[in-house]
Parts: structure tokens; sequence; C-alpha cells
């Protein structure tokens, strides 16, 4: 019997709690076939003492609440999860963020699009809006070739949502299977990325050998999104999308990135000081200069051991970058078409 265990990192969880857990409770799913790993992060409410009182008088799944001392982070505090799972034999491993309501099919159609494609590493979940439901969140994050990352048909309307295939560029890290055999394969995330492009990270690095991500669309749950605009959210998501592409991508692929590389980041630099962040984007430039030697440890570990090139995996990547919450007119007139242009000359030669 495939045994299937669902990690939820939780911070300062209370108000999303009662939807999540019932939500649980109620999945069409055999209950002796899944299990609740639930990891508080040093939450500062009342997260805690209620995930306890429900571990109490639960009976409709097994449910182990693990307390952190401090703030792991959602890369260590998953990877705490996860090798528990391992651990104990669990085949499949399911993260989940807590601001999730769930289908009561969702895990049933979840497991079984990981059934139908065995090459997969990782099955993501279709996420729609918890406050406009009948919107996307996303069905498949997408990819820029600069490392850029965003919902994929975010905000479309879920009945004008088709596809020719189940293939994604990366696996959202809100609501996501991977195979336990390809987390033993490959490594868990990275945890100096703390939060933000763990979840590009890992999936590339299910890609660079040769497992296939996929969405399963028919696994619905509900996330309650809010696009942050918190400054120090820029220090994180700009120091690793910087490690992401030095771990991931082959020499080659960089050095014909950089020169469009060179040009956004001034770019970036200059909207960081126009928009109040400019100091994040200095601290992530300095993060990855003080953690160059660990970064080409780790990328000479991948890049010796991955079975797929770079030109096999171009066509998950993306020239624009196409995200309602970033669209501004410097983005639309002059940024997407450079990049639209300059990947047009580059990528047949990756």
């Amino acid at each position: 019997m495939i045994k299937t265990a669902i990690i939820i990192v939780a911070y300062n969880a209370e108000p999303y709690l009662p939807a999540l857990l019932s939500s649980l409770a109620n999945l069409n799913y055999p209950k002796n076939s899944f299990g609740v790993f639930v990891i508080d992060n040093n939450s500062s409410d009342q997260t805690l003492p209620k995930l306890r009182d429900w571990q109490k008088i639960a009976n409709d799944f097994n449910l182990e609440v693990i307390a952190s001392e401090k703030n792991l982070g959602f890369a260590a505090g998953n990877n705490l999860g996860i090798k528990l799972a391992l651990k104990a034999g669990y085949d499949y491993i399911v993260l989940l963020n807590q601001d999730m309501r769930l289908d009561r099919e969702w895990l049933k159609e979840l497991t079984a699009a990981a059934d139908r494609q065995p090459t997969a590493g990782a099955v993501q979940a279709m996420m729609l809006l918890e406050k406009q439901p009948d919107l996307i969140n996303t069905s498949g994050d997408r990819l820029n070739y600069l490392g850029i990352g965003y919902c994929g048909n975010y905000r479309l309307p879920l009945a004008n949502w088709q596809t020719k295939n189940n293939l994604i560029s990366y696996a959202s890290g809100a609501a996501v299977l991977f195979r336990a055999e390809a987390l033993e394969r490959v490594g868990l995330f990275d945890e100096s990325f703390f939060m933000y492009h763990e979840d590009s990270d890992l999936s590339w690095r299910l890609r660079l050998f040769a497992y296939e991500i996929i969405l399963a669309d028919k696994a619905i749950c509900y996330h309650d999104y809010s696009f942050i605009k918190n400054k120090k959210v820029y220090y994180w998501t700009e120091k690793n999308r910087l490690a992401f592409l030095l771990k991931n991508f082959s020499a080659k692929t960089l050095i014909l990135i950089f020169p469009m590389l060179v040009v956004m980041e001034l770019g970036m630099c200059a909207y960081a000081l126009a928009s109040g962040w400019f100091w994040e984007k200095i601290k992530a430039y300095g993060w990855v200069v003080k953690n160059l030697k660990q970064l080409a440890v780790k990328r000479q570990t991948l890049q010796s051991a991955r079975a797929v090139g770079d030109h096999q995996l171009k066509k998950y990547l993306t020239a624009a970058i196409e995200f309602p919450e970033v669209n501004n007119p410097i983005l639309k007139y002059a940024a997407n078409p450079m990049l639209k242009l300059y990947w047009f000359l580059i990528a047949w030669l990756i």
C-alpha cells in the first residue's frame, strides 16, 4: 500500500487552522494511507496550543506535531518534516502551505496523477484563490531565464484554463507532491535559501536528474494568497535567485545570459533605489559574494551529476515576465521587449 505524508510548516497559523485541519479531516482518502506532520516554526500566537488540542482529539488522520525552538524558515522547516517522513517509509511526500483549504478529492487526485506518470518527481496541485475561487492562483509556476519565478495563469478564470499537456516549468512549494525516491536521489531543499526560490531550485534539480514536473489539474486546493510586498522579502528573493542561477545553469548558459543579466541587474538596482529596498539588494549581493565558495562546491556536485543538458530544459524557461502583480510600464514596454529579443538571439545557442 502506497503511503503519503503531508508536511505543513506553520508560523503564526492560528487564523488558518480551522479551515486547514477540517479540510484535511474531510479528505476522501483512506485514513490509514496518509499521515500529517506539522512543524511549528516557533509561532508567537496560539498555533502550537491549538495544534496540541487538535492532536488530542483527532481520530480522522494521524497527526504529528513538531515544535521548533526557532524559526527554521520554509526550507529547513520542510526538510525537518521530510526527513521524518522518509525515515518512516512514506512513498509520497506532500508539502502544503498553512493557508490552504482542500477540495475533498485533492489528495486522491494528486496521488493518482503521480501513479499515472512514474517519471514525475514532483506533482503540483491546481491552486485557486480562496477569496475568488473561480480564479487560478497558479497552474504551475513559470521561470524566466534570469531566474525570476512567478505564478502561471495567475487570476485566469478556471473555466478558461486549458493545456495541451500537464508539463510545467516548476512546482510551487505551496501544494506539491514529491516522490520519496526522487528526493532521496537529488536531495532536499537548500536550507541556505531559508525561504523563496527553494521550490524552483529543487524542481530544477529534479529536472537535471531527468525527472518530470507536472500539474494535477483535478487536485484542487484554495490558497488564501496575497502578493507580499514587504521590503525584507526582496533580500531573500534576490539572493536566492542569483544562487539558483549559479548552481543550476551550465557554464555556457551562464555566459550567454550574462550580458542581459547585467542590464537587468542595473535596472533592478535603479528600481530598488526608487522603491526603497536598495539596501536589501546590496545585502543580497553581499551574501552571494560571501558564499561564493559554498555555492561553487554545490555547483560542482550538481553539475557533475546532472543527466540532462540545458538544451533539453530551455523549453521550460520563459523570455518575458508576465505576472499582473508586478506589471508596470517599464516592465511592459522596456524590460520585456529586451528580454524577449535577447532570448530570441541566444536560445538556439544553448
